[in-house]
């Protein structure tokens, strides 16, 4: 029930005689109960425990009020409440002030009767909670009380132009005089303060600050927040608040056909992420789904067999070459992080795709493929045996150089079987797995790298035995470098033995190596050229004063060759490793 403010209205406090048994501490306690109870009905629904202690904690206070008086009146500034004049509560701060909320839509009384604690005290506080959720453009807290139609709820409120102030026509507003206006509306309250009959005027229900046209307007520090809450906004990832939500849900198990609803949601998303490049959205589903399949108790068997299959289609040879497609194409920018992040929680399966596919890209989309490979292979090892049975070679060797590349030492033996594998590449990766992990119970393939039939797999041995400082292999080392198989070797190969029998041997073959650089043979001919160079890198690695001579009578050579080899060779050893590194 409403009324306005300036009509008959029941004196307010009638039957209150002594001020002293004026119940203030309980009125007091009611208005800071319903402060507590709307701050509860904003934050948690109507069946939560929380909020229905709170809503009982004000119903005993109004019955604490009940227990004195039937109703009480209430006076409403724009910053307290009165009650017989006695101020019942206060609010500085307008966001949450129970004063400012009925102040500002007009309302400057209310009055509360016996009975509002019953059936209508949940309709009263819909109504204050949503009068502050409303937009400039809607409805204001008078139109809400009177659609409420409360019994036990009354209040009064300022309505200039309902009693008596006269609109102008449309056309004619230029003779409106908003002096008789304000005296029409405030009558004898504007008289002079000398006035005989000042004395006996009622308190003013209308003032002139309620006209104050600066009332609502926001000071600097108020606009530069909201400017920054706005750009906030404006920069704020929907995507990921939204994906955010639907993850929480998720995890609820008490609603478990809530659960199937969004995973279905989430399996006709991700196509649609992809399309879009959004990468990163795509990896944090993954891994969502991924979780919540993993944990017990949180998805049903059938949401959680859902929640797989969609994980499975992802890691699908037609979606994973569709991607590829997609990022050779430019429809989606390579983002080398983002990309990594989502296929890292792709089934192993996937592995043997990526690798093939990784393999036919350019050179900018194969290292970011290859960081996906990592990541699923970090997370699922036991995938990698199956890429060493693999029938492709080249899926073998791409398989034993993730055991290099994680440090898988459990799978060293598992190299060592490779080591005599049918594909060369296979038998370089093992070499190269070798040195990376230096395992010492893979030395011995050395040997065999270095006999055998494919000339890249004999330089990497010779490669190897050198990092590896492998002394067991100087034998051959130089049976091969006094060989006559050298002399059909190419200069890669040849450089490669060399030097693994410089550095492995050292002293005591500086003759052998002599021979090669500065010898000459029956008719005065001197050795090709380019083991003559080999020879001097290797003499290079010895640093002995017998090297060093050697190495002297050779600087003039007239083969440029031979001299840029004995160049490098005298070369002080920082500066010969780093080149060699």
């Amino acid at each position: 029930m409403s009324t306005s403010v300036g009509q008959d209205t029941p004196p307010q406090g009638e039957g209150w005689t002594d001020l002293d048994l004026i119940p203030l501490a309980t009125v007091k306690e009611l208005f800071q109960a319903l402060a507590k109870a709307l701050r509860a009905h904003r934050l948690y629904d109507e069946n939560n425990p929380v909020y229905i202690r709170f809503l009982n904690s004000l119903r005993e206070a109004m019955l604490a009020v009940w227990a004195d008086t039937e109703s009480i009146q209430i006076q409403v500034h724009e910053h307290r409440l009165l009650f017989m004049g006695e101020e019942v509560y206060k609010s500085e701060e307008r966001t949450d002030s129970l004063s400012f909320m009925f102040w500002k839509d007009g309302i400057r009384e209310i009055i509360l009767e016996r009975g509002l604690e019953d059936a209508e005290l949940p309709l009263w506080l819909a109504a204050l909670q949503r009068s502050r959720n409303l937009t400039a453009e809607g409805d204001d807290l008078l139109t809400i009380l009177w659609e409420a139609d409360l019994s036990h709820f009354r209040y009064g409120y300022v309505d200039l132009l309902a009693e008596g102030v006269m609109t102008p026509e449309a056309g004619d507003t230029s003779h409106v005089d908003l002096s008789s206006v304000l005296e029409g509306e405030l009558g004898a309250e504007l008289a002079p303060p000398g006035s005989e009959e000042a004395g006996d005027q009622p308190q003013p229900s209308v003032s002139p600050e309620d006209f104050n046209p600066t009332l609502y307007s926001l000071g600097p520090a108020e606009m530069e927040y909201l400017r920054s809450e706005l750009e906030r906004e404006r920069q704020r990832d929907l995507r990921a608040d939204v994906l955010a939500a639907l993850f929480d849900r998720l995890e609820e198990p008490r609603f478990p056909e809530r659960q199937l609803e969004i995973l279905h949601v989430l399996q006709s998303l991700l196509p649609n992420l992809l399309s879009r490049g959004a990468l990163v959205g795509v990896g944090q589903i993954l891994q969502e789904l991924e979780w919540v399949a993993s944990e017990q108790g949180i998805l049903q068997p059938e949401a959680a067999a859902v929640a797989t299959s969609v994980i499975d289609e992802m890691s699908r040879e037609s979606s994973l070459v569709e991607l590829v497609q997609a990022l050779r194409d430019g429809s989606i920018a390579p983002d080398a992080p983002a990309l990594a992040h989502f296929l890292q929680f792709l089934r192993p399966a996937a592995l043997p795709v990526l690798l093939r596919l990784a393999r036919g890209s350019g050179e900018a989309l194969r290292p970011v493929l290859r960081e996906g490979v990592y990541g699923i292979a970090r997370r699922h090892p036991q995938a990698i045996s199956g890429l060493l049975g693999h029938k492709d070679g080249v899926l073998v060797a791409e398989g034993v150089l993730l055991i290099g590349r994680l440090g898988i030492t459990k799978a060293i033996p598992a190299v060592g079987k490779l080591m005599s594998h049918s594909d060369p590449r296979v038998r370089l990766a093992c070499l190269e797995v070798m040195v990376r992990l230096k395992a010492s119970t893979l030395y011995s393939h050395i040997e065999n790298a270095l006999r055998d039939r494919d000339r890249g797999v004999r330089i990497a041995g010779a490669k190897a035995a050198r990092m590896l400082r492998y002394q067991p292999a100087v034998g051959w080392l130089e049976a091969a470098v006094e060989g006559r198989d050298i002399r059909q070797a190419d200069l890669s190969e040849k450089m490669a033995i060399f030097e693994a029998f410089g550095f492995l041997a050292q002293t005591g073959t500086e003759d052998i190596l002599d021979r090669f650089l500065n010898g000459r043979g029956f008719l005065g001919r001197k050795e090709d050229e380019e083991l003559r160079a080999c020879a001097a890198l290797a003499l290079g690695y010895i640093r002995s004063e017998r090297s060093r001579a050697i190495l002297d009578q050779a600087q003039d050579d007239a083969s440029p060759m031979v001299r840029n080899a004995v160049r490098k060779a005298l070369k002080p050893p920082a500066q010969t490793e780093g080149a060699e590194s």
